[in-house]
Formats: structure tokens, sequence, C-alpha cells
């Protein structure tokens, strides 16, 4: 029994990179929550590759409610988000 449960818990990190985008639109169910947390403890790049999703995202959200009509970054933005993306390899 409990082998089967953790086999069910265990993903590889194609599944955990799926989920992560799947959380984005807060579709994740219960058990794929305990399934990500469970291989994100263990999976260093997985991890981090949450961390520059989650900092892509946040940084897309904040520019796209804060600008109006054309939406587009500036260089000097650009430069920014590829310096703190740089910084946390």
């Amino acid at each position: 029994m409990m082998k089967g449960l953790l086999t069910r818990l265990l993903l590889s990190c194609e599944q955990a990179s799926l989920l992560i985008l799947k959380r984005e639109e807060n579709k994740l169910s219960s058990i794929e929550k305990i399934q990500l947390w469970v291989h994100s403890s263990v999976c260093s790049l997985c991890k981090e590759f949450e961390h520059h999703n989650d900092f892509i995202n946040n940084n897309l959200e904040f520019h796209f409610n804060n600008q109006e009509g054309d939406v587009h970054l500036s260089e000097g933005e650009k430069q920014k988000m590829k310096q703190a993306i740089m910084e946390n390899q």
C-alpha cells in the first residue's frame, strides 16, 4: 500500500513543470498540489524553474496592469529582467 501511495506522489520533471504551468490557472487538485510539493522539495531544477516562472509571471502581470494602450517593455526594463534572471541562476 505504501509503495502505491509513494508511486502516485512521485512525478517526473516534465510532469512537475506541467503542473507548475497548470497552477497559473489555479486548476490544481489537492493531490496535484501535494505531488508538486513533494517533487519540488527534492528537485532543485524544478524548484528553480518554479521561481523563474513566478518571477516572469509577476513582472508581466505588473506591466500589463500598469500600462495603457500599447503594452511593451522598455529596453531598460528588459535589461533589468535579464539581469534578475541571471542573478538567480
